[in-house]
């Protein structure tokens, strides 16, 4: 009896293809009809409601029961390329790819944000253009050492590399402050019409969270180029987030006074946040050059004192 109950199940559920597909143009031109005519209240629009939550619930199912083994049939596709293989398990070529597409991406919106804010006079554009121009200087200097230290293991020069990016962590976070300030007492923000906000949200959180949990990860690596790479992909996470929640506050909240309190609370966390890091890293890159240092010091003095005289 179960077994019946369990196959009528599954026959209701999982219709074949042909009937869904027509299902689902059936609900689509119903319901623009029933939106266009404005009998959303009539006996008709009910049922329509109804086939549209079937074949809806429909195609839930059918994506619990068949994307698991596409994806890990896809997944083994990429494992079986030798360039997908690569980018899935070496995480230095993984981190230079996704260098290669956040510069490109950088670089292109900085050269429209910046030529806008001279076009138009703005401060604002010119601050999110400096911002940018100076993130993307962050990148290529990542990327430009990861290139060049292919094959080498000097591990001086990637805190080296890693104390730069510090400094002009810094400089980032000077215009992030003049960001942080237009939003607050300039009504400055972001602006996402309709939904788009809620699918930016969305994004943001899933940037924040993948960035995070990264930085964890590659802590495991001991290098300091992709710890700092993980690091400034966190604090531009952290800069769509605060520029997302400027816009939900303008959006959403009428009050100007708590608006702008809101604004300054967040906007100076972020900013001592990215003061932190920036200063993490210069102060943790110089501790350990000096230790490297001393330790080789330390090996040719005992080369040069073990080293027979003839």
């Amino acid at each position: 009896m179960m077994s019946k109950l369990k196959n009528v199940f599954r026959a209701l559920l999982a219709p074949p293809p042909w009937c869904m597909l027509t299902l689902s143009l059936f609900c689509a031109v119903m319901l623009i009809g029933i939106s266009v005519r404005g009998i959303t209240g009539a006996p008709i629009a009910y049922l329509v409601y109804i086939l549209s939550g079937y074949v809806l619930l429909s195609a839930l199912f059918f994506c619990v029961r068949t994307l698991p083994g596409k994806v890990k049939k896809t997944k083994q596709r990429v494992y079986d390329h030798p360039l997908g293989n690569r980018y899935l398990t070496d995480h230095a070529f993984k981190e230079q790819i996704r260098l290669y597409c956040n510069l490109t991406l950088n670089v292109l919106y900085a050269a429209y944000k910046f030529l806008s804010g001279i076009l138009y006079e703005s401060f604002w554009l010119g601050a999110v253009g400096v911002y940018y121009i100076l993130l993307s200087l962050l990148r290529f200097l990542l990327l430009s050492f990861m290139r060049g230290g292919e094959g080498k293991a000097d591990i001086i020069d990637e805190y080296r590399r890693c104390r730069l990016c510090g400094m002009v962590l810094l400089g980032l976070n000077l215009s992030l402050c003049g960001i942080v300030f237009q939003m607050a007492w300039q009504n400055k923000s972001y602006d996402y019409p309709g939904s788009l906000i809620f699918i930016v949200a969305a994004y943001s959180f899933w940037l924040v969270a993948n960035a995070a949990i990264d930085l964890l990860k590659h802590r495991a690596y001991n290098s300091p180029i992709l710890s700092a790479s993980q690091a400034i992909r966190l604090v531009a996470a952290l800069v769509s987030m605060l520029s997302l929640i400027t816009a939900m506050l303008v959006r959403f909240v009428a009050d100007a006074s708590l608006r702008r309190e809101m604004i300054v609370v967040m906007g100076a966390g972020v900013c001592l946040f990215v003061l932190g890091i920036s200063v993490y890293m210069l102060v943790s890159s110089g501790r350990e050059i000096r230790l490297l240092r001393r330790e080789e010091n330390r090996r040719e003095m005992s080369a040069e004192g073990s080293t027979p005289e003839l």
